[in-house]
């Protein structure tokens, strides 16, 4: 199973069709579009992008190696906090309490000195 924009597939062959399907991708420069790949490994591709700069006649074609990594479970993957318990997520909201009482600890403080 391979992760690509936060949802895990079955196949590499479906991680790579999906980024096939994105539309057309621009930026200040120019336009590209993914338009083939080839399986390299269980976790790796080679895309061919064509790539067309505004006001140039000719496309250029590059070869990308795109890594997509391993995942556990087909569907969106939501869960990059790091956070794996409720247990995790108390102990972090009880830090950030702790460093906000210290904060306005210190402002006080400051304006009675």
């Amino acid at each position: 199973m391979n992760l690509y924009d936060d949802y895990c597939y079955s196949t590499i062959q479906e991680a790579a069709n999906a980024e096939i399907a994105r539309p057309v991708q621009a930026d200040s420069a120019g336009i590209s579009v993914v338009t083939a790949f080839s399986v390299k490994s269980q976790t790796s591709v080679d895309l061919t992008i064509n790539y067309k700069q505004f006001g140039n006649q000719q496309a250029a074609t590059y070869l990308l190696n795109r890594i997509y990594p391993s995942c556990s479970q087909v569907g969106y993957q939501k869960s990059y906090s790091g956070l794996t318990s409720v247990d995790d997520a108390t102990q972090l909201g009880w830090l950030m309490a702790g460093a906000f009482v210290a904060a306005f600890m210190i402002k006080v403080l400051r304006r009675v000195f």
